[in-house]
């Protein structure tokens, strides 16, 4: 039985219109699957220049939130896509928090000592409108871990080269999610993060340091 081949004409149409097809919508047309990519949704028009706070640590581990805010700025200078400036030449303010620090054994050897960790932080991200004093939006629970071997095996590091390892990647986060907006970046659901979990338990949290502009009358 000899199959009959779709005229030439018909097939060149075909090969054109299929790309316009794929990534417009979630539907299915002609029973192939395609894919809804919605458009980034940036901060608005008349924010350009940004200033940010130092980032906030609520955890127990000292000396984490200096680091951390240093390769923060560093990444947004490198991105270039809103000038750093201090608080009164800004018009937006992007507000950082270490909201957990988890370092939890993975493996043991024969004399239950552990010889692997995964080491976990977890950040809140939070926009401000300067100008208005207005949270533009607010993305918790941003996540991300690194998996080492203890510094007592060869080939292994230590603790802190672990958070080494994690502050490009969290500083990277923060600057993708106010560059790129709504859905870039991805925050884990609470519910994941319980009491129990072992970490030392978060300080009471400090008083913010965004001061709103005053309005003169």
């Amino acid at each position: 039985m000899r199959t009959k081949k779709m005229p030439l004409s018909l097939s060149f149409v075909f090969a054109c219109l299929s790309p316009l097809f794929y990534g417009c919508s979630n539907a299915s047309v002609g029973g192939v699957d395609v894919q809804y990519n919605p458009s980034e949704q940036l901060l608005p028009h008349n924010i350009q220049k940004i200033a940010l706070h130092p980032v906030v640590n609520k955890t127990q581990q000292f000396g984490i939130s200096d680091k951390l805010s240093i390769v923060i700025r560093d990444h947004f200078i490198k991105n270039g896509d809103y000038m750093i400036v201090p608080d009164k030449d800004a018009e937006g303010i992007v507000e950082t928090s270490i909201t957990r620090y988890i370092n939890t054994p993975l493996t043991f050897n024969q004399n239950l000592t552990p010889e692997t960790y995964q080491l976990l932080m977890l950040l809140d991200i939070q926009f401000v409108d300067y100008k208005t004093n207005t949270v533009l939006w607010d993305q918790p629970n941003i996540q991300e871990t690194v998996n080492y071997t203890d510094a007592a095996i060869p080939g292994g590091i230590t603790e802190e080269q672990a958070r080494e390892e994690l502050y490009p990647v969290l500083a990277n986060d923060v600057v993708t999610r106010v560059v790129h907006g709504f859905g870039t970046v991805m925050g884990e659901a609470s519910r994941v993060i319980t009491s129990t979990a072992p970490s030392t338990a978060p300080v009471a949290q400090p008083p913010s340091t965004f001061t709103p502009p005053v309005t003169p009358y």
